[in-house]
């Protein structure tokens, strides 16, 4: 079966400074969607990727506490423009989830209506919480709470959730042990019937060991997603991941 459209996923460790070369991977590969992580956006910084419309979500909490200067985080979903594209998407913007006390994870839902049906996309990041002195944020990462109000966010039952959540399991992946983090979603997955495009590829190579893993992940509760392969992004540290959902 041919695929009718075709979404991508990378962390790019801020877009500013590598919005050339997601020009490139986007006009060269021709995703109908793209899901980014780490963006390093606020409001005084610009995306606008030629032939993409663009849903963003920067980062609103500081790693200083109240207060602090705001970096790093942030999360773009890039569609193809209509006029350019050959899926036709009309796109819904959705209310953003209340996580409760989890005021450290991001999320930005956005929902395309595709010929006869709806898909909803939930780009996440889990940013990685580490001791240290200016380090005033608690992870409070639930996939009971995160995972499961991405799917119930709306009636719609075609959902494609991707992201870095620097989690480790070896439902996908097979380099590291698995962590707390990594157990939970597995756990969450398994439960709610979820499965994992990820096709074991490595997706993160460490700048000072060449430590290979799978930080970036994706599920769906669709049977029409399909993983075509996984490009390099030209960057030591990370991977994007290609898949096509069909018709």
């Amino acid at each position: 079966s041919r695929a009718d459209a075709r979404k991508s996923q990378l962390n790019c460790s801020n877009y500013t400074t590598s919005k050339v070369e997601i020009q490139h991977l986007l006009d060269v590969h021709q995703p109908d969607v793209m899901m980014i992580q780490e963006s390093w956006l606020n409001e005084k910084k610009v995306c606008k990727p030629l032939g993409y419309h663009v849903e963003r979500r920067d980062r609103v909490t500081a790693r200083g506490g109240v207060g602090a200067m705001v970096k790093g985080g942030g999360l773009l979903t890039l569609i193809k423009d209509c006029s350019v594209s050959r899926s036709k998407f009309s796109i819904v913007q959705m209310v953003p989830l209340d996580l409760g006390d989890d005021d450290v994870s991001e999320v930005l839902q956005v929902k395309l209506l595709w010929k006869e049906s709806s898909v909803v996309f939930s780009n996440i990041y889990v940013p990685p919480i580490r001791p240290a002195g200016s380090e005033h944020r608690v992870q409070r990462f639930k996939a009971d709470n995160v995972l499961e109000k991405c799917i119930s966010s709306c009636s719609v039952s075609q959902h494609i959730i991707a992201g870095d959540f620097n989690a480790h399991s070896t439902l996908w992946d097979n380099y590291c042990a698995e962590d707390e983090l990594g157990e939970d979603i597995h756990d969450w997955c398994m439960d709610a019937n979820v499965d994992i495009a990820n096709d074991g590829a490595v997706t993160y190579t460490s700048r000072a060991d060449a430590r290979k893993s799978q930080l970036n992940c994706s599920n769906y509760t669709t049977s029409k997603v399909e993983i075509q392969h996984l490009l390099d992004v030209h960057q030591p540290d990370v991977m994007m991941i290609q898949e096509s959902w069909l018709n």
